[in-house]
Parts: structure tokens; sequence; C-alpha cells
């Protein structure tokens, strides 16, 4: 259970069903398509962690952009590009459609509303 205060990151491209709590904070994420349109349909995990750095200040993105660095190594080194621009449109993404602030406020501005009236 999410307590009070708290915050929902999910990925709209395939949750559908509305939060129905006024006590916590919602950040929809089409992460799906988002990776899609990325030309990597498995890369949804990528844009969901971009949304979260976007949204916490607990990890920068340049942080995440060393990590994947130092994980996609030799004959994976091509993989690190596309993994760090999927990075990048989660959290556009989210700049975008909701104004993240510190940890204690997420997607102010069109959280889940926006996102509802939208479907």
């Amino acid at each position: 259970t999410v307590p009070p205060g708290g915050v929902i990151i999910f990925n709209s491209s395939i949750i559908r069903t509305p939060v129905d709590r006024s006590d916590i904070r919602i950040c929809p994420v089409p992460a799906d398509q988002i990776a899609r349109d990325e030309g990597n349909p498995r890369g949804a995990n990528m844009v969901m962690l971009g949304a979260y750095a976007a949204i916490f200040d607990r990890i920068t993105r340049e942080e995440i952009f060393r990590v994947i660095d130092g994980s996609f190594t030799g004959d994976k080194a091509k993989y690190a590009a596309p993994n760090k621009n999927l990075v990048r449109r989660g959290a556009e993404y989210v700049e975008k459609n909701g104004q993240p602030v510190s940890v204690a406020g997420v997607c102010a501005e069109k959280g889940a509303d926006a996102w509802m009236e939208e479907k």
C-alpha cells in the first residue's frame, strides 16, 4: 500500500485502471510507447528509470549514464547510447507533462486527471 503523500509512477502504456486516491501523487508514463517510438520495444524499464530520476532528487541522469557506460562494454557497447536515450526520453516526458520538484512533489501540473481525460 502506498502511504498518504506517496508516489505512484506507472507505465500507462499497459496500465489503464485509474488510480482513485487523492492523498497521493501519480505520474503515468507511456514507457512502452516511448520505447517503441525509439525503436527499442524492450526498453520500457530504461524509460521508467529516466522518469524516476526526473521526479526524485536521489540520482542524476549523469550517474545513470555512467552506470550504463560501465555496464555495456565490449561487444555490448553499441547498446549504451540507445539505453541512455531511453533514460533521457523518460525524464523529458515527466519534465514536459508534469512538474517534478523535490522528493515530496510529482507531476503536479498534468498528473492523472489529464491522463484519464486523454484516454
